[in-house]
């Protein structure tokens, strides 16, 4: 009983896991933009590769990794999820502004962001002993 209650928290817990996953890869690659600026100088566009990439991977990895089973299957929907989003708010981005610098930097942080959703998606293995 006590098991089937912690695998259904679990599975609560991966979308805001997830979330938490994107928001840490942004800030780290922040911060290491920070420390290297004092070495390379300013090159914004460097973090800004960065993040997206890392943002991407960890919302998938981190969602799927806290999935109590199904974990690959969980790691592709949170894929799909973060490119249904992504061509969304570029849509959107492309409509309410046109075609300007801002909204081809919309497009290009979702396509990196996809791009570290898919890498994560590959890397989730599926064991998990606690929920089997």
């Amino acid at each position: 009983m006590g098991n089937k209650i912690i695998c259904a928290l679990r599975w609560l817990a991966v979308l805001p896991s997830a979330i938490i996953g994107a928001l840490v890869g942004t800030a780290f690659a922040n911060f290491a933009y920070k420390a290297a600026e004092r070495y390379v100088g300013e090159s914004a566009l460097g973090v800004f590769l960065a993040a997206s990439v890392l943002s991407g991977l960890g919302f998938v990895y981190c969602g799927g990794y806290v999935a109590p089973t199904q974990k690959s299957k969980a790691a592709l929907v949170l894929t799909i999820i973060l490119a249904v989003a992504w061509v969304t708010l570029s849509v959107l981005d492309f409509y309410s502004n046109g075609f300007c610098w801002d909204t081809l930097k919309t497009a290009i942080t979702g396509v990196l962001s996809i791009g570290g959703g898919i890498v994560a998606c590959g890397k989730i293995d599926e064991i998990d002993e606690d929920c089997e």
